[in-house]
């Protein structure tokens, strides 16, 4: 686990928190034995609680997804492959893919967030504060705080949801898919971070039921956004946003697949060519 407060969550917590360990190295066969036999259910059954219909939607093909996989060392290879394997093929830090850096103003957001709220990263967890497992488990502990009653911890919970998680858990699986399909791997990890990017999008409105609109505070855009459409990356320069971070994400990684420079692509067309562009 990667927050050092996760006792008493409620539902919507328990469906974020199950889905952030989820994301971690089966190095164990008893991790191993109850992602493939009981994590599918576990969701099936929270998801039937909550109401979320759109969650349940996506998970028959995480089921045959891991129904294929024939032991740990399969999978251990799949994650291996895709999340460890030096440079790592699909990112976990969030951050890291959103803003093109491992530090930087999404960092320290969620620096700020963990303290604003007292809480703290187990001593034993060597990811950082934007890990997908830490950010998922942080969410968990807002919004389960936001069920009993402290209204900063919801619109946190649903900042990190919609404005981080969402956006780039879609794209997360986007990119596993195509690894996956180049790599002959099994498919639970491009399933697992599409039913995560459907879980953050909270489509049926039951993780985060009637709270007001947190548009762009972990991302830097406008708070005046709706939070339907795409996240957009806010120019380094002005701040206007000016691309969405999906597409920001993917122009950055084919330059730096090809060896070439993108820390323009964090400042926007007009600052570009403007003084000092």
């Amino acid at each position: 686990m990667g927050v050092d407060d996760t006792s008493g969550l409620s539902l919507q917590g328990e469906l974020l928190a199950c889905l952030g360990q989820a994301m971690q190295p089966p190095r164990s066969d008893a991790f191993f034995n109850a992602l493939r036999d009981g994590l599918v259910d576990d969701i099936a059954d929270l998801c039937g609680a909550l109401g979320a219909e759109s969650v349940a939607a996506d998970l028959p093909p995480l089921r045959c997804a891991l129904g294929e996989v024939e032991d740990r060392e399969s999978l251990l290879l799949a994650y291996s492959v895709l999340f460890l394997a030096p440079p790592p093929k699909v990112r976990l830090n969030l951050v890291r893919l959103m803003d093109g850096a491992s530090s930087g103003a999404g960092l320290g957001y969620l620096d700020e967030m963990l303290a604003r709220h007292q809480l703290n990263l187990r001593s034993e967890h060597r990811e950082l504060p934007d890990h997908l497992t830490v950010v998922l488990e942080l969410a968990a502990c807002l919004i389960s705080r936001g069920e009993q009653g402290n209204d900063q911890a919801e619109r946190d919970a649903k900042a990190l949801l919609q404005q981080m998680v969402a956006p780039a858990a879609r794209h997360l699986a986007e990119t596993a898919a195509d690894v996956e399909q180049a790599h002959g791997l099994p498919k639970v990890y491009s399933r697992l971070l599409a039913l995560i990017g459907t879980t953050g999008q909270d489509p049926d409105g039951c993780l985060l039921p009637g709270t007001r609109s947190v548009a762009g505070e972990a991302t830097g855009a406008s708070k005046s956004a709706p939070d339907t459409g795409p996240a957009m990356a806010a120019c380094a320069r002005c701040g206007t946003p000016f691309v969405s971070l999906r597409d920001q994400a993917v122009l950055i990684a084919h330059l730096q697949e090809a060896g070439a420079p993108a820390d323009h692509l964090h400042v926007c067309p007009d600052c570009r060519t403007g003084p000092g562009g």
